[in-house]
């Protein structure tokens, strides 16, 4: 490999070969999303500090998660495109390949902390709006995958070789070493994300079909939830290109469609954690927004002379806690949070009809 990279330099050298350079494009797209990032965990942050004075665990977690993103979008930046991402191997010196691999190594690990524990943040969410016990089983099994799922990957990610330096001087075929297998594990992170993906999709769906509410409720809340299949086709995306990475002998170039991909992949996973908060923000600034589809699900259970919810009064998301879950274990009551009272609120008849059940 090392000849091959030297004979390559002196061939494009020679015959005056274009030089091929995406590496500004790279550092843009990373800088520009980091900054979206840090701007709507803040709006996050402030709405939960501001409106419900309480911070959970899904919120430390979104903070952990973009201090982790934050330390990729580093990695990528200083480490990657300083090192050659976007530019042809053979114009590096060994030494500089080596370092590219080096922080190749760490962002895998980053990348897959960072996937795994967005999963467990949207699922904790869901523990706050969906009180169903069959359901909340569900998704405490999908936290448990995920979390166990995260270890597992993040441990073989550091160990994948032997020694751990292999990983990034094993390229030139003068160190002795094996590895498990980069390419394998980079395709099971990225299999099982889609699936995961797909899973977590699936409940709020499940749930919400069941729902008796008038269509343009239950359309707007649906879209919201169906965001997060963007991030699944971006993970497919990546998945695609991981295959060129994985038998690249010209790795700086090759890899850079799939570092592009990840790192839209986790900034908008954290986007679409933070869209209920966002949604709850631009409805408090702009309440003739939620108007057209603010009237409650109706329980067949009632007469239809019930009286329609007309207004919400500044206490009314604090009303809504406390009186939605009729049926439902008290810890669910007092996890539930004005923030998502309105998701919360779709429930109601679920757990009503079950009740009278």
């Amino acid at each position: 490999m090392l000849t091959t990279v030297a004979t390559l330099n002196v061939t494009s050298n020679a015959c005056d070969f274009p030089v091929r350079d995406r590496h500004a494009q790279f550092d843009i797209l990373a800088i520009t999303l980091i900054a979206i990032t840090g701007i709507v965990v803040g709006l996050r942050v402030w709405h939960k500090l501001h409106y419900e004075r309480k911070f959970r665990l899904d919120d430390y977690l979104v903070v952990a998660v973009f201090l982790l993103d934050l330390g990729n979008t580093i990695v990528c930046v200083h480490g990657l495109s300083g090192n050659g991402l976007g530019r042809d191997s053979w114009l590096f010196s060994p030494d500089t390949i080596n370092s590219y691999l080096c922080y190749i190594y760490i962002g895998q690990v980053l990348y897959a902390s960072d996937v795994f524990l967005t999963k467990i943040c949207v699922a904790l969410f869901y523990l706050r709006i969906f009180p169903v016990a069959s359901v909340r089983r569900l998704i405490w099994g999908t936290i448990a995958f995920s979390a166990l799922g995260m270890v597992i990957f993040d441990v073989l990610a550091i160990a994948q070789c032997r020694p751990i330096s292999f990983y990034w001087t094993g390229w030139d075929k003068l160190h002795e070493g094996h590895c498990l297998g980069v390419q394998p594990l980079a395709w099971a992170i990225a299999v099982v994300g889609i699936i995961l993906d797909v899973w977590m999709l699936a409940i709020p769906i499940w749930q919400l079909v069941q729902l008796q509410m008038k269509w343009q409720r239950k359309l707007a809340v649906a879209i919201m939830f169906t965001v997060g299949t963007f991030v699944t086709i971006v993970s497919i995306l990546r998945l695609r290109y991981l295959v060129a990475f994985g038998n690249s002998q010209n790795p700086t170039w090759d890899s850079f469609e799939t570092c592009y991909w990840s790192v839209i992949e986790i900034n908008v996973g954290l986007w679409c954690v933070c869209l209920p908060d966002l949604r709850m923000l631009i409805l408090k600034a702009f309440p003739r927004l939620g108007s057209s589809v603010d009237s409650g699900p109706k329980n067949p259970h009632q007469g239809s002379s019930a009286p329609r919810q007309q207004g919400r009064t500044p206490n009314s998301s604090r009303h809504t806690e406390s009186t939605i879950y009729k049926g439902t274990p008290v810890q669910a009551q007092q996890e539930a949070s004005s923030s998502t009272a309105e998701l919360v609120e779709m429930t109601t008849f679920m757990n009503d009809s079950r009740s009278v059940v």
